[in-house]
């Protein structure tokens, strides 16, 4: 079954886009696509410094709790039409 993540990075969870994403959860729902939105725009986040820890297997800057590492991790696919 797929599942689409949605990433909300505004730091308003239920403004306007947070809206659109619930907009676009009815109609993945609707088509029986399983959906997770997760809030993000309210805590700190950095970008990748590149240090190489994860393709060793320790964490490096990005830690991600491990539902969030079990969603995003090898399962990821993005398809833009």
């Amino acid at each position: 079954m797929a599942k689409v993540l949605l990433l909300n990075g505004s730091p308003r969870a239920m403004e306007c886009t947070g809206t659109a994403l619930q907009e676009m959860v009815g109609v993945f729902e609707k088509e029986g696509i399983e959906t997770e939105v997760i809030q993000v725009g309210s805590r700190d986040i950095r970008g990748c410094t590149a240090c190489g820890k994860c393709r060793r297997g320790m964490p490096g800057i990005l830690r991600f709790s491990q539902r969030h590492h079990d969603l995003i991790s090898g399962q990821t696919v993005l398809q833009f039409r």
